[in-house]
């Protein structure tokens, strides 16, 4: 019996019923343009209520871990909403969103006596989105391999 590998690069008629069958649907829900815009929203009200109330104990809601963490995932998801939603470029627009909302969260931190405006998490901020970008770039390899055929 020939290892995976072989059979995979082949393109055995077996390796691609299974993986026309588990490509599919899933591939057909990730199209959906309503998921990535919810789950957009939904990051960036999570961000924003995070950063505006008083440090959580252990601060939970504070540091690199979380920043990057928010942002990278923000980047992911906006990118992904724009690439599904067939805007050129979506991925660094995904990214120079997630980084501008970044920086406006710092701003509006500067404003609240319990929280801190500090530079490092503006740079923190639009690294983590430029790294969001891998993930989303992963995903539109995979929906470009499956491609639906057009009716």
């Amino acid at each position: 019996m020939p290892p995976l590998a072989a059979i995979a690069s082949t393109g055995h008629p077996w390796y691609r019923f299974f993986m026309q069958l588990w490509t599919n649907p899933l591939t057909s829900h990730l199209r959906a343009p309503g998921l990535w815009l919810s789950a957009c929203l939904i990051e960036a009200v999570a961000i924003f209520i995070l950063s505006v109330i008083p440090s959580v104990h252990g601060d939970i809601n504070s540091g690199t871990l979380s920043h990057c963490l928010a942002y990278g995932t923000l980047s992911g998801i906006a990118g992904t909403y724009l690439l599904i939603i067939k805007v050129p470029h979506c991925l660094i627009k995904g990214a120079l969103l997630a980084a501008l909302y970044g920086a406006f969260i710092e701003f509006v931190q500067y404003y609240i006596p319990y929280r801190t405006c500090q530079f490092g998490d503006i740079v923190v901020n639009c690294l983590a989105a430029l790294a969001g970008m891998a993930p989303a770039g992963l995903l539109r390899s995979v929906l470009a391999a499956h491609q639906q055929p057009r009716a």
